[in-house]
């Protein structure tokens, strides 16, 4: 039995999916889309498809974490106007 999803890591489909979901979306569409012309004999479509969606899925991933890191280092800057510390409480 042939497994047509072998060459994409179940942890980065996931991974894609938390960090942005219409990222992940694409790629599942991707992926099923190579599915099908994989069954249809269309091997180096499929091939070329799968590059695709693992370069996509690398790309997002990657953008999401600069995007988070830099939200967390915004907070963490402006976290003593946020969040008040105990001196000023009592």
């Amino acid at each position: 039995m042939e497994r047509n999803f072998s060459t994409i890591p179940f942890w980065q489909l996931t991974l894609t999916f938390l960090c942005f979901p219409p990222a992940g979306l694409i790629a599942l569409f991707h992926l099923v889309s190579a599915s099908v012309e994989r069954q249809n004999g269309a091997e180096v479509a499929a091939k070329r498809r799968l590059v695709l969606v693992r370069k996509w899925m690398t790309t997002s991933i990657v953008i999401a974490l600069i995007a988070f890191t830099l939200a967390a280092l915004y907070f963490f800057s402006r976290a003593g106007e946020i969040i008040p510390s105990i001196e000023t409480i009592y």
